[in-house]
């Protein structure tokens, strides 16, 4: 048979092997000499600790195999891997990692002037990962990823002035959402922005001031609705999309979205089973229409509104959307009403997409 890829220049292969993970790539070092080192220069490392239980012979050169821990193992392939930057490198790991190990392994990465960092910590044992100050400092970082368990807390001033996309997975802030805030501070170019969170964090104000932002998505999962008296005050006036999915609390918009182009609304409703009063049910319906009254400048508007009581009891309908062209619905048996009050405040509506969404699970969502 013959090799093909092998007469293929070593940056075509090396681009090829970028979509494979870091043990992925090393294992193509047996094919022949061409491609013992070839690994080593891939711009990308795709490092998970759970699957990096290697043995060191394919990693150095070692005649006989010797079983080494995922420690050692990553520390040799950061130590053999001689690309001149690091365009991705993304790191899933457990909380308990040492310390010393994580923070070794990040200061690596960054020496390396990557520009795409991601972060998977896997919460155990009560320990939470925290932060190198080198992150918060990386004057080539343009995307930054940090999920699970990870303890916020920057620097009171830091920049990175380049960071364009931020994602914030369900991680800890170590005193309050004012680390939040000040994270945002340090990216004045910032135009992308993920935000989840779950109730565990006892954290009820959030504040989102971006001047730049474009694309800001919002996922608040409380599991109980009596703890969703949360807030987000959110500046954005450059936002362009808007998205939000689960239990609703106080959104409040503190400046007009001039430039929103699409708003995709998932919102988390109540069942028989929630021991709420009238007046409480009120107030979430009312949420729902003004967070829906926030967004009346869109064009595009796709809504998810799951059991609609929350409709039902609400009682604060939106201004006219003069703006909106285009309306996905997606229709259950108890909340025609609100498509057709929809329907009656967009006059310049060209198309309506109605989908059946039929809801029983627990979780609230369609």
């Amino acid at each position: 048979m013959i090799d093909r890829f092998s007469d293929l220049s070593n940056s075509l292969l090396c681009h090829i092997l970028s979509f494979l993970t870091t043990k992925e790539a090393v294992a193509t070092s047996i094919l022949s000499r061409k491609w013992k080192t070839l690994w080593t220069l891939v711009p990308k490392l795709d490092l998970d600790t759970d699957n990096m239980h290697l043995s060191l012979d394919k990693i150095g050169e070692c005649n006989e195999p010797i079983n080494i821990s995922y420690t050692d193992v990553l520390s040799r392939v950061l130590a053999l891997h001689i690309a001149p930057f690091i365009r991705s490198f993304r790191l899933r790991c457990n909380s308990d990692c040492p310390p010393f190990h994580f923070d070794t392994w990040i200061r690596t990465a960054i020496a390396r002037n990557v520009e795409e960092l991601k972060l998977l910590i896997f919460y155990s044992f009560g320990i939470h990962m925290g932060l190198p100050c080198s992150i918060f400092y990386c004057q080539t970082l343009v995307a930054l990823e940090l999920s699970g368990g990870i303890d916020l807390d920057p620097p009171s001033s830091f920049q990175l002035p380049n960071l364009k996309i931020l994602r914030l997975l369900e991680i800890y802030y170590c005193k309050d959402s004012s680390c939040f805030s000040r994270l945002l501070s340090g990216c004045p170019v910032l135009e992308d922005l993920s935000f989840e969170r779950d109730g565990y964090d006892c954290l009820y104000h959030f504040e989102i001031s971006v001047p730049t932002l474009k694309c800001l998505h919002i996922a608040f999962r409380s599991y109980r609705l009596d703890l969703n008296d949360y807030t987000i005050e959110i500046k954005a006036p450059a936002l362009e999309y808007f998205k939000f999915e689960g239990d609703l609390g106080h959104i409040v918009l503190l400046k007009k979205l001039d430039n929103l182009f699409e708003a995709d609304v998932y919102i988390c409703s109540f069942d028989e089973s929630d021991s709420l009063e009238e007046s409480q049910k009120r107030c979430y319906g009312d949420r729902v229409f003004k967070l829906l009254r926030a967004l009346t400048t869109a064009k595009f508007l796709l809504l998810f509104p799951g059991v609609t009581e929350c409709f039902v009891f609400g009682s604060i309908y939106p201004s006219k959307f003069l703006n909106l062209v285009q309306l996905d619905f997606k229709l259950n048996p108890s909340n025609w009403h609100v498509l057709q009050a929809l329907l009656l405040v967009a006059p310049n509506l060209e198309v309506l997409v109605v989908d059946k969404c039929y809801y029983k699970s627990k979780d609230k969502l369609c």
